[in-house]
């Protein structure tokens, strides 16, 4: 038996030798043999022995021999065929494949080929086989100060990794393997590069650059306009990072896992973010803004910032992918400025019997959080795709002070203006019109009484001189409300006929807004998720049943919202306000000498709250700052002094918190009419005939 098994390995070595021995080769190049194919082609034989190659081999693009070039299309059997088992790297110049026999290479751990043409010698046939650990693409051109470079023009390098390819049980996953620059703590990328008696200008980080880099500190010079795939990907232990504004293009995964990152802003000429750009930067503390010129949001693109606070869509962002911006746990806020909705990408599928949707923003965020939108696009995020999962949509709108017949906000009244109201009421287009000023008749809206007003004062040749005061308006989820500006003022405060409001003395006041109206029901109601009130049959009705915490609440919420500092006014704002700030005619009640034109009060309530506005205003274009609720303000209670004051806030403490106005059921001539009525209650005391009015 043993000598049967001697006989058939001497009768292989025998084969191996003989196959061997028939490679005739014309010519030798730095240790490879050659056989001449053609004119111009040749082909990497064997020298007809076993070879004893080892460590490194080199195969040029092309081969001199006899002044002739030869470009090598081939590589013969057992080329690089060795019993010494060490070759461990083939390094192939080849720009095209040669062709190769399925015992060109006995044992070979890499091959090293041009970067360029790595994914056709990943599928050529033998190449795909030849290796033992990994096929690779060499990178770089050359080196600096550690730095790796690729010649990406003709005066334009890019920083890169040394190699890039394919492992033999990976698939078609791509490896990368970088040279010292990232075991570096700090990385100082050069605005210009000398190289082979020529001067580069850097202007990208290609893909992989800094993979998996240690760096601690990495600058970038303002002549980078790329940031390529995975550039800085699982760059763990920077904390800061400078993005130069020179950088227009930021590609898939370029910071991907970049863990430590707290502080860093987007260049504002970005046009393009790629899939999972900033993916898991779990540290970013961000109010981040999407700059003007991006368009599309990929897929992924922010998923997992945890420390972002607020969002800001630039105006051009027209579409928005699948996980976006998924689980941001600490985002507060969307701040939309595109007049369009942008797309949001949705998928929807079953599988085992199990619904599965996705969005660009988790399920949760839908419910707990506000998107701010353009006040005239309201209604169509309102009703677009996606958009219309949000609990909360707000909207807000300053309108400026305005002359009463100015329609078109020239500051004059003549023709124009009769023209272009004409033009409103006939198509409801408001677009470049002055709202407050074609507010003729002062009653908060535009209609046809509107037109007569302003038919009358060009006849006349009159203005009646009023201007309209300034609004902040606001819209959540469909829900309008209005803040009047008033303009700030002296005034004597109180009145000397009662205790309680005594003893009148001076207040200055600065510049504040108040509510136009008390908070409805349907406000509350969509802010907080419940309606306290007692009278709900009518959503238009104030809200009551609230006690003064509960406003605070309220409020807390509102700022969330709206991004605004919204509160309750002080008594001195409300008192103000009331009396009809510096348009005050000196009334007896807010608005009017005549109680029922702008009350609801014990003799015309029917015992019960009313809608808000159902009434005249006062000379602020405010409504119910007599009757109908009291109305919760933020000071503690407290008796008057004497001393001029500017801005009061109310005494430090107090028996409880102060209420002005007075409610539906209380009956004409007594003391809460007086002075617009002035109470106290607890602020825990909850009762049917107290609400409140917002300030900002």
């Amino acid at each position: 038996m043993k000598k049967n098994l001697l006989s058939r390995f001497c009768a292989l070595v025998v084969c191996i030798a003989c196959a061997l021995g028939a490679n005739a080769y014309d010519f030798v190049s730095d240790g490879i043999y050659y056989t001449i194919i053609n004119g111009n082609e040749v082909s990497v034989v064997n020298n007809g022995s076993i070879n004893t190659y080892s460590g490194e081999v080199t195969i040029p693009a092309t081969v001199t021999y006899g002044g002739v070039q030869y470009a090598i299309t081939s590589i013969g059997d057992y080329a690089f065929y060795t019993t010494a088992g060490d070759l461990e790297t083939i390094h192939c110049y080849c720009t095209t494949p040669p062709a190769v026999h399925a015992n060109s290479f006995s044992s070979c751990e890499y091959i090293v080929v041009p970067f360029e043409a790595l994914e056709d010698y990943y599928v050529a046939d033998g190449w795909s086989t030849a290796y033992t650990y990994y096929i690779m693409g060499e990178v770089f051109d050359f080196a600096v100060d550690n730095i790796l470079y690729k010649i990406t023009g003709e005066n334009s390098v890019g920083v890169c990794p040394s190699y890039m390819g394919y492992g033999k049980e990976s698939g078609h996953e791509m490896y990368v393997w970088n040279s010292a620059q990232t075991n570096l703590e700090n990385i100082t990328i050069p605005a210009t590069v000398a190289h082979g008696g020529k001067t580069y200008t850097v202007t990208s980080m290609e893909p992989y650059a800094l993979f998996y880099g240690q760096a601690r500190s990495i600058s970038l010079p303002n002549t980078i306009t790329v940031i390529g795939e995975s550039a800085f990907s699982q760059c763990s232990k920077i904390t800061d990072f400078s993005l130069p504004e020179s950088v227009t293009v930021i590609n898939d995964y370029a910071f991907y896992g970049c863990s430590a990152i707290e502080n860093m802003s987007l260049p504002a000429g970005l046009t393009h973010i790629g899939v999972g750009a900033f993916m898991y930067l779990y540290k970013w503390n961000v109010d981040l803004v999407i700059p003007e010129k991006i368009t599309r949001i990929e897929r992924n693109a922010f998923y997992q910032c945890f420390k972002m606070h607020t969002l800001t869509l630039g105006p051009n962002v027209e579409w928005i992918g699948i996980d976006a911006f998924g689980n941001l746990d600490s985002l507060a806020a969307v701040i939309c400025e595109r007049e369009v909705p942008p797309v949001m990408e949705h998928i929807e599928y079953e599988e085992d019997g199990l619904q599965f949707s996705y969005d660009p923003f988790y399920v949760f965020f839908y419910s707990h959080n506000v998107v701010r939108v353009p006040y005239g696009s309201h209604e169509a995020y309102r009703n677009a795709d996606v958009w219309n999962k949000f609990n909360y949509l707000v909207s807000d709108q300053v309108v400026e002070p305005a002359k009463a017949g100015d329609v078109t906000g020239d500051d004059e009244v003549n023709m124009d203006d009769l023209t272009r109201l004409i033009n409103y009421l006939l198509t409801q287009d408001a677009t470049g019109m002055n709202l407050l000023g074609a507010d003729v008749d002062g009653n908060t809206s535009v209609t046809m009484d509107d037109l007569t007003a302003l038919i009358n004062m060009l006849l006349t040749n009159s203005s009646n001189g009023i201007t309209r005061p300034g609004e902040h308006r606001f819209l959540i989820t469909g829900v309008p409300f209005t803040m009047i500006k008033v303009d700030g003022g002296s005034f004597m405060m109180g009145n000397s006929g009662l205790t309680a409001t005594s003893p009148v003395h001076q207040v200055i006041l600065s510049d504040y807004n108040i509510g136009q109206t008390e908070v409805t029901q349907q406000l509350w109601k969509t802010v907080m998720k419940s309606n306290p009130s007692e009278f709900s049959d009518d959503l238009n009705r104030p809200v009551e049943m609230v006690n003064w915490n509960d406003c605070q609440d309220f409020v807390s919420k509102m700022i969330k919202l709206t991004g605004k500092n919204f509160r309750l006014p002080t008594e001195a704002e409300w008192e103000f306000a009331a009396r009809g700030g510096n348009r005050s005619q000196g009334y007896n009640y807010a608005g009017s000498n005549t109680l029922g034109d702008v009350a609801w009060y014990k003799s015309n309530s029917d015992d019960k709250t009313h809608p808000v506005a159902t009434k005249a205003p006062n000379e602020l274009g405010l409504y119910d700052m007599t009757g109908n609720v009291f109305e919760w303000c933020q000071d503690w209670w407290g008796y008057y002094t004497s001393g001029a004051q500017v801005n009061p806030q109310g005494p430090a403490s107090g028996d409880g918190k102060v209420c002005r106005s007075c409610g539906f059921n209380r009956t004409a001539g007594t003391s809460w009419f007086f002075n617009y009525g002035r109470c106290y209650d607890d602020v825990e005391t909850k009762t049917n005939d107290t609400g409140m009015r917002l300030a900002l």
